[in-house]
Order: C-alpha cells, then structure tokens, then sequence
C-alpha cells in the first residue's frame, strides 16, 4: 500500500467523531464512532501487508470505535490504539493485540483465548466476564482494571501490571504470575489452584475466601495481605502451597482490617 493511500485511511479515521447513540441503547451510554468500528473490520478484512497495516494503526487512532461483538478473531492488531473504544462481546480469540492501548476499553465479555497482549495497556479497562484462556499478558498493564469472574486460565501472566485490579471470582487456574505487581488487588473467591505465584507482589491485596490449592506463594511480598480466616497460615499445609513453611516462619495473622467479610491481615513476625 503506497504512502497516499496510507495518509488517507489515517485521515478518514480522524475524521470519524465519537457521537452518542440513540435512546434506547442499552449497551453504551458513552460516546462512540460506529464508523471507526466498520473501517477497522474492512481493513483487517483485506490483505495488506503487515508492514502497512502498522503504519496504518501507527498514524491512526481507533479510540472510542463501537466494535460491539465485531469479529476479529485472528487478526494482527499489534500497537493499534483501541483506548476507550466498545468491545462488548467482541470475538478475539488468538488476535495479536502486542503493545496495543485498549485504556478505558469495554471487553465485557469478549473472547480473547490465546491472543497476545505482551505489554498491552488495559488501564481501568473493563474485562468482566471476559475469557483470556491461555493468553500471553507478559509485561500488561492492568492498573484499576476490571476482571471480575475472568477466566485466565493457564494465561502468562509474568511481570504484568495488576495494582488495584479487581479480580474478585476470577479463574486463574495454573496461571503463571511470576513476579507479578498486584498491590491492592481484590482476589476474593478466585479460583487460583495450581497458579504459580512465586515473587508476586501480594501487599494489601485482598485474598478473602480465595481457593489456594497447590499455589506457589515462594518468594511473595505478602505484608498487610488481607484474609478472612483467623487461622489462614495454619490451613496452607492442608492447600499443598508451595513456600508454606517460609510464610509461616515469616508472618502471622493480626486483627484490624474491616472489609466485608474480612477482618484479619498478615503482619511480619517481630513487628
């Protein structure tokens, strides 16, 4: 694709405005821009080459595109800037979405199996009830975001962003969160059974009625952790956890924290 065509196609995608939709939506109450959306499906529906698709999504921006259940299963969308746009429902299973900004993004729901999100920005993005099975989110970051009841099962997870996620009832079943940052994030009922959690950054997260069977917690940063079980330190021999005996040696379960159903922390031992 020549160098005019290029500039042309990133000039009509700045020129579609996000515009509110009509009474009646209950799907977005936001502004969108429909014809973003459909410029972005035609494009990926044609065979250009990769070199000029990227120098499409590089001069152009798809922020704030109504893509409700679009179908871009497959498709390269690396670097592409999707921030604040509508994914509600959206088919991307095994899409390559590698350093894309999907910031504010609606992903409720969207299928997003085996896609590639190595160091995608999801800021406050809202991923509930999305499914990332097997997903690579190396190096993501999913600061505030929303994963409640996500399914991340056996997704790579190592050094992503989670501080302040929500990941209440989310399914992070042999998941590999090696050296993750999830500072504040809310964990209550996850399912993370087998998940590998070696050096991950678990201080103030909230772990309340989390099922911990046969993780590894070796190496993890779990000061002012927040529990619901008096006797949670106890209980990790029966869970199988890996680096249960360094936990026990190191913290120990103190009352003072308020949070529904919470109402203990782990705290060193000495201090």
């Amino acid at each position: 694709m020549g160098d005019e065509t290029i500039a042309r196609v990133a000039a009509l995608c700045y020129s579609f405005k996000p515009y509110s939709h009509p009474p009646g939506d209950s799907l977005s109450s936001k502004k969108l821009s429909p014809e973003k959306g459909q410029l972005l499906v035609a494009l990926s529906a044609m065979n250009i080459d990769s070199v000029s698709l990227h120098r499409i999504f590089y001069e152009s921006s798809f922020s704030d595109a109504d893509l409700r259940e679009a179908n871009l299963s497959g498709k390269d969308l690396s670097g592409i800037d999707l921030s604040g746009a509508d994914l509600y429902g959206a088919n991307l299973k095994g899409s390559n979405l590698k350093g894309a900004d999907l910031s504010f993004a609606n992903l409720w729901g969207a299928n997003l199996n085996a896609s590639n999100l190595f160091g995608a920005k999801l800021k406050r993005a809202n991923l509930s009830w999305a499914e990332l099975n097997g997903a690579d989110l190396q190096k993501a970051d999913f600061t505030e975001a929303d994963l409640i009841s996500t399914q991340l099962r056996k997704s790579d997870m190592r050094g992503t962003n989670l501080r302040w996620t929500d990941l209440s009832g989310s399914f992070l079943n042999d998941a590999n969160l090696d050296n993750a940052d999830m500072f504040r994030a809310v964990l209550k009922r996850a399912q993370l059974t087998k998940a590998n959690m070696h050096g991950v950054n678990l201080n103030n997260a909230i772990l309340s009625e989390a099922n911990l069977t046969e993780v590894n917690l070796s190496d993890a940063n779990l000061v002012d952790m927040v529990l619901s079980d008096q006797f949670w330190t106890e209980l990790l021999d029966g869970w199988k956890v890996a680096g249960a005996q360094e936990i026990q040696s190191k913290y120990k379960v103190v009352e003072g924290v308020s949070y529904e159903n919470s109402k203990y922390k782990l705290a060193l031992i000495g201090k």
